[in-house]
């Protein structure tokens, strides 16, 4: 994966390359293309505590989490996250989508997104986004994403909170982006859950919360198949190291009780 050049691997750390690297065929080999930012955001989450903590310091260290109780390990997130967090290109949600070969298709397309069809409206934001038969335009991209995510379109509302993490047609803003991904996690929408899950773990636009990270991560992986369950699967075991076992408990009983259309929240 071209994203791979961006990640600086120190070769004395040997930890580092043992995980990082099976994690990148994990998410080479997705079946879903949509999920490939996010395994890959995955694999920099796991490997990056194997290439910043000494043996030492991974053994002295411990974080508060949730209801401040001690974990058994930190998760050292930094700008390296930061940068795969945001969504981008290969993130979107598009369904069937093929660039348009006429500008008759582009007419029906947008003839179809104004009279208020949500999917025409989700790829028309799309069109907008890459310049595909009308010319690039991040503000008419986020335009036509709300104006689906508000009908309620989940792929509508994942792809604009993924314009609010990036900063793309508006001032960057992880409390929006995180609102949408909720509104598409809470439809059932795996890509939404997962991402709701980094957000929670991050504190990016929400408090950090490593027991709604994990319930949110659980049901997420819950509901996949194949590679996307197994390498999302190591994102949900990392969390797990930073709960305590009440707060796994807590977590897992969280998202045993979740329901298609509700959220999760903490008593």
């Amino acid at each position: 994966m071209p994203a791979v050049r961006l990640v600086y691997v120190p070769r004395r750390i040997l930890g580092c390359a043992l995980i990082i690297t099976p994690l990148r065929r994990l998410t080479a080999r997705s079946e879903n293309p949509a999920l490939k930012r996010l395994l890959f955001a995955t694999a920099l989450l796991l490997s990056l505590p194997a290439c910043t903590q000494t043996p030492s310091s991974t053994q002295d260290t411990q974080s508060v989490t949730g209801n401040g109780e001690q974990g058994d390990a930190s998760v050292p997130y930094d700008s390296l996250l930061d940068a795969t967090y945001a969504a981008d290109i290969s993130g979107f949600r598009v369904g069937d989508y093929k660039v348009p070969g006429s500008t008759q298709e582009v007419d029906r397309l947008r003839k179809a997104a104004e009279q208020g069809n949500a999917e025409a409206q989700n790829k028309l934001g799309f069109m907008y986004f890459r310049g595909d038969g009308v010319p690039q335009d991040y503000a008419q991209s986020m335009n036509w994403f709300r104006k689906a995510a508000e009908q309620g379109d989940a792929d509508a509302q994942h792809n604009l909170g993924g314009m609010y993490a990036s900063g793309n047609g508006v001032p960057q803003d992880y409390a929006q982006a995180t609102n949408w991904y909720r509104k598409a996690a809470e439809q059932g929408d795996t890509n939404g859950q997962m991402l709701l899950c980094l957000s929670y773990a991050l504190g990016k636009g929400v408090p950090q919360d490593y027991v709604l990270a994990y319930a949110w991560c659980n049901v997420g992986v819950s509901s996949m198949y194949g590679q996307d369950q197994l390498s999302n699967s190591g994102l949900r075991g990392r969390v797990s190291e930073t709960l305590s076992a009440t707060q796994l408990a807590e977590a897992q009983r969280l998202s045993s009780n979740w329901q298609k259309g509700q959220s999760i929240r903490r008593e």
